[in-house]
């Protein structure tokens, strides 16, 4: 990876600086890849390294004040923090990929030519009731060694037809299949990327389970003295981010928090059971 590069590129996107200086430590510490490596196990090479990378501390000068503000019971500490620090390598892996994929997305975006160029090829192939389908065969039954040489190891008309339909239809279907795989979710390949920031989003997402999953909290308001609320849970994911990205600033991540609670709310009446009569 291009420091240089990546330095002038976080300038001119103007990119807080603390959060540049996170990407720019996370961006020297990923691994030198091979010139020979593909791109598919390149990318898998760095995911496996960020996954398995060991804890980073960055929330650790300002611990004591998360767990007063939070109210963190002793047993919850160790396990929200280590997930604090996953969310924060997270964010910075998201803040990080729109300034380095676009040449990857430009590639993938090449797959829309070979798709249409094989789904012309495809629509030309003989059918198996076409004259052209006929002529082929005959030239095969009236000959023991046809010179129509359709691959080296069969003169089969029928078989060779039907193993290139094969081919293509992968190719076809390519463009649909990157998408669903590990690295084409990470890359957010084939999709329209989310309104606003996609680093802010995944952030929100995580926070939202650690708040619910780690430190069994809810959204209901509790009292003065209380630990639930969905007032505690933005503050929270709010004072937390700010220490690794302190440019967001508290009107964003409410707007935040509130397309987050619409997904969720959309999500559960889609998975809500119907009565049937």
């Amino acid at each position: 990876m291009n420091l240089v590069k990546l330095k002038a590129e976080l300038a001119g996107a103007g990119t807080c600086p603390v959060l540049s200086e996170h990407i720019l430590d996370m961006a020297v510490k990923m691994p030198i890849l091979p010139d020979d490596i593909t791109a598919i196990d390149g990318m898998n090479l760095i995911l496996s390294q960020f996954f398995m990378s060991p804890y980073a501390g960055y929330f650790e000068n300002k611990k004591t004040k998360i767990i007063e503000d939070t109210k963190l019971a002793p047993e919850q500490i160790y396990d929200v923090f280590q997930g604090l620090d996953f969310m924060a390598k997270t964010h910075i892996m998201y803040a990080l990929v729109p300034l380095v994929n676009e040449d990857v997305i430009d590639g993938f975006e090449e797959l829309k030519k070979i798709e249409r160029a094989a789904q012309k090829l495809k629509d030309l192939l003989p059918a198996k009731d076409s004259t052209l389908y006929t002529i082929l065969a005959m030239v095969e039954q009236t000959q023991s060694h046809s010179h129509l040489q359709f691959d080296e190891n069969t003169n089969n008309a029928a078989l060779y037809f039907t193993n290139l339909e094969t081919m293509i239809d992968g190719l076809i279907n390519l463009r649909s299949v990157i998408p669903q795989t590990a690295m084409g979710q990470f890359m957010k390949l084939g999709v329209k990327s989310p309104k606003g920031n996609l680093a802010l989003r995944v952030w929100l997402e995580q926070a939202y389970e650690l708040w619910t999953g780690g430190m069994g909290r809810n959204f209901k308001h509790d009292g003065k003295d209380g630990i639930n609320g969905r007032k505690r849970f933005t503050e929270f994911a709010y004072n937390s981010l700010m220490i690794i990205h302190p440019a967001i600033t508290y009107a964003s991540l409410e707007h935040g928090v509130r397309a987050l609670f619409e997904r969720r709310s959309k999500t559960i009446a889609a998975l809500h059971p119907k009565n049937i009569s």
